[in-house]
């Protein structure tokens, strides 16, 4: 069984339980990574495909210069885009052995479009796919919009409950999925339960609104403002950049700090 999630916090979680999981001793055997440093032999039934596909154009191929040159724009100091993209193409490969997936899906955007981008991947493969919905598997143990909320023990309890996706059902992803890529927007996200399309500026009236009283503020601040009152579900990262595309539109200040969640903002008068 691979197990394919869309977070590399949710991944580090997984390989945890997967390892209590097993009935054996379980031993150290490494491999070498896709940065050639030597791994734990869990990672090997474990893909993370963090592609931010709620971000950025996927009109135009996910590994087009265009899709590259966005994400990049966003994560460039933290994050290698192409690792993702060549975990994709493992998908393929995996699937040609006949290999069974389970895929842990939560009310991310990020998420659910991964399920979609897989299933589309693996449309003309005859091997089984399941997925661990967090919205079924929780249940009685709390509300959660993420598997990175969910405790290791829990999720450790809930193996097995995974469902198999019919014929159906995977068409239905197939289809969520070309109707995503026929999209030209920049930014998805997921309301009433379904994908979204929404304007790049969404966040900035937001972000904007967060100051009062002409008070200066952190950027941790902001971001923690946003998460407590608008239960926003979009990563620091994109609200900083988000930040300096308002700082470029000279609609906010900024003084700079080493750490940069420390650095001050100021919304100009």
């Amino acid at each position: 069984m691979i197990e394919i999630v869309f977070d590399e916090g949710i991944a580090a979680n997984l390989r945890v339980i997967i390892r209590q999981s097993r009935s054996e001793t379980e031993k150290l055997i490494t491999f070498m990574n896709e940065r050639e440093q030597a791994s734990d032999a869990a990672l090997n039934d474990i893909l993370c495909l963090q592609l931010h596909l709620d971000k950025g154009p996927i009109n135009c191929g996910l590994d087009s210069d265009c899709r590259k040159k966005y994400i990049e724009e966003i994560y460039y100091e933290h994050y290698s885009y192409i690792d993702n993209l060549n975990r994709l193409e493992k998908v393929r490969e995996l699937a040609r052995k006949k290999n069974e997936f389970r895929i842990w899906v939560d009310n991310l955007p990020s998420s659910l479009l991964g399920l979609y981008c897989v299933c589309n991947e693996l449309k003309n493969s005859s091997v089984d796919i399941y997925v661990m919905d967090i919205n079924v598997c929780v249940e009685g143990y709390g509300n959660f919009f993420s598997w990175a909320q969910v405790e290791t023990e829990v999720m450790l309890d809930l193996l097995g409950k995974e469902k198999k996706l019919s014929r159906d059902e995977l068409n239905e992803c197939i289809n969520s999925w070309n109707k995503n890529v026929s999209s030209n927007w920049n930014l998805r996200s997921y309301i009433n339960g379904s994908i979204v399309r929404i304007q790049d500026n969404f966040f900035d009236d937001i972000i904007l609104g967060v100051f009062c009283e002409n008070k200066d503020r952190t950027i941790n601040e902001i971001i923690q403002n946003i998460s407590e009152h608008y239960l926003a579900c979009m990563d620091d990262y994109y609200i900083i950049y988000r930040i300096k595309c308002l700082v470029n539109k000279k609609q906010l200040l900024i003084k700079k700090n080493k750490n940069v969640y420390l650095t001050l903002v100021q919304k100009k008068i």
